[in-house]
């Protein structure tokens, strides 16, 4: 028979088991409560079913690699050398490529005005005869300079030397080539004055550290 104990004065009861659940009177204090039931039984492993299989087999399956990205930043989160100097290339290869063609220009056209200034060289020769082998040689000093920045910026290298490059230029009458040394000019001074293309030209420097700001 299941014992059970009176809620009120905990004197122990003998029931029977068909009293569970059904409402019985304690003798000693004459309260009425209701029975409990017998306890549950603990559930059986065997019988549980495919849930309780599902639950407690091991999963063999290998956990999947986690892909490991490419060209991970610095610990304090900047970009890594390689990365700065691939972008500051990507940014001004275009600028670069149109001074090193009017390097090239250049220096053909004052090639072509200092042979024609000596030419003009004689006893009637007057101002004008001068000022043009003035501005040949002129031309053929800035010619391989404009070529030198424009492979500078190629290679993201020697930042103030483009810069000054790019300013140059933009001057009147500076370079035969007026409107495409104006389009390289202002593309070259847009590159460069941004701050990302600026840390790709540090990075060539020997000593860069891409965890520490400029």
């Amino acid at each position: 028979m299941p014992v059970t104990h009176c809620p009120r004065c905990a004197a122990e009861l003998d029931l029977d088991a068909d009293d569970a659940g059904q409402l019985v009177e304690c003798p000693a204090c004459l309260t009425r409560f209701t029975a409990p039931g017998p306890d549950p039984l603990p559930p059986d492993p065997t019988d549980a079913g495919d849930t309780y299989r599902v639950l407690v087999e091991p999963d063999d399956r290998p956990t999947p690699a986690r892909p490991v990205p490419r060209d991970p930043p610095g610990p304090s989160g900047y970009d890594s050398r390689e990365h700065l100097i691939l972008q500051a290339k990507a940014e001004c290869s275009g600028p670069g490529s149109g001074l090193v063609v009017i390097g090239v220009l250049t220096l053909l056209h004052g090639l072509w005005r200092t042979a024609d200034g000596f030419a003009r060289l004689d006893a009637a020769a007057d101002v004008w005869d001068y000022a043009v082998l003035g501005y040949g040689v002129y031309s053929l000093a800035m010619g391989p300079f404009w070529v030198y920045v424009g492979v500078q910026m190629v290679q993201a290298r020697q930042w103030g030397v483009c810069l000054i490059g790019c300013a140059t230029i933009l001057l009147p009458v500076v370079s035969p080539c007026c409107l495409l040394g104006f389009v390289s000019g202002v593309s070259g001074l847009s590159k460069l004055r941004d701050e990302r293309v600026k840390r790709g030209f540090d990075a060539n420097r020997p000593g860069f550290n891409p965890d520490t700001p400029t």
